[in-house]
């Protein structure tokens, strides 16, 4: 990559970025609220909630997974039909709008 275009990618990196941030955050707030109301609850809501949550990431991160891995594939399957020069930045839009 030359050095003109590295601010832009930097911009374009934190621009993608920020909202995952947000995300991940929020959720990590969510999962101690959870905790915190429960625990003063009682311990035997607690472990409940320990079990569930157990439960849900064991079926949401393998989809996680293969989404992320879709992701990646379609990205690289995207650069490969722009021939991943900057001459061509807009044609992958081009290809794939026109089917």
């Amino acid at each position: 990559m030359p050095p003109a275009d590295q601010p832009q990618m930097v911009k374009t990196v934190w621009a993608v970025s920020l909202p995952i941030l947000f995300l991940q955050i929020s959720e990590t707030l969510l999962y101690v609220t959870d905790t915190a109301f429960l625990a003063r609850v009682g311990t035997t809501e607690l472990a409940a909630l320990a079990l569930a949550d157990t439960l849900l990431q064991f079926w949401t991160v393998p989809v996680a997974g293969l989404i992320e891995a879709m992701v990646i594939l379609i990205a690289r399957r995207a650069a490969s039909i722009a021939g991943a020069t900057s001459r061509n930045k807009f044609a992958v839009r081009r290809r794939l709008s026109s089917g």
